[in-house]
């Protein structure tokens, strides 16, 4: 028995011993690797992980104060549990990064609330001095920020940022009306907040002029107005007030297509748009992408072809929960330029063969010049046969181009 044991123990201290080697013999090819190359790969992960790798070894301790980016969310790295933690370990970040090296900034920071009717809450303090000199990308995501502490981050402390996002809540102090987001450098925007102003009028004012990107979301609108100084280079626009009430979105579209008349391609969502004016013209616009949840749209359609005197591409989708009773279709008395000399492809998406689109469809064949595709895609509900009915019907439509193919995308056919 004795030998069997000491046998067997030998056996287990030479796989152990086999074992060890084996780690020992390991190459640790993470750590031959640079610096400057192991700050990169750290730039990927949440700030929070790329502390952790201080406890890899005495080289680590200090080479995720060196990471070009810092990315920072609440509720995802603490979880949205402890907000003097995620505080200090701002402020901890912040206090050992030279600010001058970062590039990209995202911080995630809601409030945690007390009593909704007094907005009471906790905030996290936005750094309002300080030069974030190299920072291009800034995203925030923000509950109950005051608008001073913003402007004040945007302007004075991120004089190079190209990609900005702000997503949230703001606070507007009594005392202030506008909200100003100025960034001489600034080429791609995104604005998803609300201005928390109780009652009050205000305006959101943007000074942009290299953008060249914007997109624009909200679910709800206060009484605000948002003004886009008209950019040099405005490659893209995406609006979307599909969710807003209409007689506030028709206001807030006029003052914000005012400024997006140089726009090179246009995506807007809305459920109601008959009321908004349109600038004088959309000189160099492009590709137009329209999905409205109203039956006027048919109207409103001719009225941007109107002014698209450019317009190479029409996109158009009608949300079918919208539709009331049909009603006739008036083209315009004169025809629009674009569809005489510039549009080349049209796409109707979610087509569900109500004569309102059937007589918009009819419309843009027989006076489309220069088109080259009319592609439809049906909505869920139409079925095979009736999609097949209509696709023979829309082919006897008359065409004004010979060069005109029409076809259904879901189906095998096509003319």
């Amino acid at each position: 028995m004795d030998n069997k044991r000491d046998r067997g123990q030998q056996l287990h201290k030479k796989e152990m011993d086999s074992k060890s080697e084996l780690v020992a013999g390991v190459e640790d090819r993470m750590s031959q690797l640079p610096d400057e190359l192991i700050c990169h790969i750290l730039s990927f992960l949440p700030t929070v992980e790329s502390v952790k790798t201080i406890v890899l070894s005495k080289r680590w301790n200090n080479l995720w104060n060196f990471v070009n980016t810092l990315d920072i969310d609440y509720i995802r790295d603490f979880g949205g549990t402890c907000y003097v933690d995620f505080a200090k370990f701002v402020d901890g970040a912040l206090s050992v990064h030279d600010w001058s090296n970062i590039k990209k900034f995202r911080l995630s920071c809601p409030g945690v609330f007390y009593d909704d009717d007094d907005y009471d809450h906790i905030i996290y303090v936005l750094p309002t001095s300080g030069c974030f000199s190299s920072l291009k990308s800034l995203n925030l995501l923000l509950l109950y920020q005051d608008s001073p502490s913003i402007e004040k981050l945007i302007t004075n402390c991120c004089p190079v940022v190209e990609d900005l996002e702000i997503r949230g809540d703001i606070m507007l102090p009594h005392d202030i009306s506008i909200f100003n987001i100025s960034a001489p450098n600034l080429k791609k925007l995104t604005v998803d907040f609300d201005l928390c102003i109780k009652g009050r009028s205000s305006n959101v004012l943007i000074k942009a002029p290299k953008l060249e990107s914007l997109y624009f979301k909200r679910l709800h609108l206060p009484y605000s107005a948002y003004t886009l100084e008209k950019p040099e280079s405005l490659n893209s626009a995406v609006i979307d007030v599909s969710e807003c009430l209409p007689w506030r979105a028709n206001g807030v579209m006029t003052e914000l297509l005012a400024g997006l008349s140089g726009v090179k391609d246009l995506y807007i969502r809305a459920a109601f748009f008959e009321t908004c004016n349109l600038p004088a013209a959309f000189s160099i616009l492009n590709k137009l992408e329209l999905i409205l949840y109203h039956s006027s749209y048919r109207e409103y359609v001719t009225k941007f072809l109107n002014k698209s005197l450019n317009l190479e591409y029409l996109v158009l989708e009608l949300d079918n929960k919208y539709l009331q009773v049909d009603q006739s279709f008036t083209p315009p008395e004169f025809v629009p330029v674009c569809l005489s000399s510039h549009l080349k492809k049209i796409y109707m998406r979610g087509f569900s063969g109500r004569w309102g689109e059937l007589e918009v469809l009819n419309y843009l064949l027989r006076s489309g010049e220069v088109l080259n595709e009319l592609a439809i895609s049906s909505h869920p509900t139409l079925g095979h046969r009736k999609e097949e009915s209509l696709y023979k019907e829309i082919l006897q439509f008359p065409r004004a181009s010979r060069t005109c193919e029409v076809k259904f995308l879901s189906s095998l056919l096509s003319s």
